[in-house]
This record gives C-alpha cells, structure tokens and sequence, in this order.
C-alpha cells in the first residue's frame, strides 16, 4: 500500500549482529546523532546540503529516541521489540519527552 499520509517516527532502531536479544537505549545525543550520520545517503554533497541536513540529524538526535538492537537469528527479538512499543505507549502517554528506557532483553 501506498500513501502520502505521515506517521510519527517513534524510534531509531541501529541494527548489530549478535549472540544475544536485546535493546539498549543510546542516551548520548553526540553519539546517535554519529551514527545518524554514518548512516546518511550524500547524493551530490555542497555546502547547502549540508547546511540543510545538519540541523535535521541534530534535531532528530535529540529529539527521537533512539535504541541499539542486538539480534541473533531465532527471531526472539520480535517480542522484545513489541515488549518495548508496548512499554513506549505507556511512557509516552504519561510524559512527552524522550525519557531513558531500562535496557530491553529477554533471557
């Protein structure tokens, strides 16, 4: 389905490969807003561009909150991901801020 209608960006999931399940919040701004950056597409890239993407990874960084992922291959990570939108519309509901989530796993 396609649609031009928006959605909210609830969260930024970075993805590693791992042995264990598990979801870490990243609570440094400097450090998500890095890792944004790493994962940006420069398609012809001047000093307008940038004066235009800056200011965007910036607020993106410090406004949505973002998570490091760590996954095997069991598919034992859908039910962390879900535990976590779960406990996200709780929190979400109760303040409007980015807030720092305990670390997420299920052992």
């Amino acid at each position: 389905m396609v649609s031009p209608a928006s959605a909210p960006l609830r969260a930024i999931f970075f993805l590693e490969k791992s042995q264990d399940n598990l979801i870490a919040p990243m609570s440094d701004p400097m450090e998500r807003r890095n890792r944004l950056l790493g994962c940006l597409i420069r398609p012809v890239v001047t000093p307008d561009w940038w004066d235009r993407t800056l200011p965007l990874i910036n607020d993106a960084a410090t406004t949505i909150p973002c998570y490091t992922m760590r996954f095997d291959k069991s598919g034992k990570i859908v039910e962390i991901v879900k535990n976590l939108l779960t406990q996200g519309d709780r929190v979400a509901k109760k303040r409007n801020a980015v807030g720092s989530l305990e670390e997420v796993r299920n052992d």
